[in-house]
C-alpha cells in the first residue's frame, strides 16, 4: 500500500515540477519578446531622430523600420532569433497642442 501510494505521490510532484518549469520558461520568454520588442522600438525612434531633412516620408519609415528589424533580429526568445515584420510596427503623428 506505501508503495502504491508513494508511487502515486511521486507521479504527482513531478508533474507539478514539469509545469513550475514550463511556467518559469514561459515567463522568461515573454520576457525576452517585450526585451526585444522595447529594443526594436527605442532603434526605430533613434533612426527617425536622425532623420535627413531630404528624404521622403515613406524613406524615413522604410529605414526606421529596417533598423527595428536588425535590432530585433539581434536578440533571442526561446532561443531563436526575434523575427519582426513590417506589420508589427505601427507609426504615427504627434502633435503638441496648447
Amino acid at each position: 500500500v506505501i508503495l502504491v501510494l508513494s508511487t502515486f505521490l511521486f507521479i504527482v510532484m513531478f508533474a507539478f515540477a514539469a509545469f513550475a518549469i514550463d511556467l518559469g520558461f514561459i515567463v522568461l520568454t515573454a520576457q525576452q519578446l517585450q526585451n526585444a520588442a522595447d529594443a526594436a522600438c527605442l532603434s526605430a525612434v533613434l533612426e527617425l531622430k536622425g532623420v535627413q531633412s531630404n528624404l521622403t516620408r515613406a524613406q524615413i519609415k522604410e529605414k526606421s523600420l529596417l533598423a527595428a528589424q536588425e535590432t530585433a533580429l539581434k536578440n533571442k526568445a526561446a532561443g531563436r532569433p526575434v523575427r519582426l515584420y513590417s506589420s508589427d510596427l505601427k507609426f504615427g503623428n504627434r502633435s503638441v497642442s496648447d
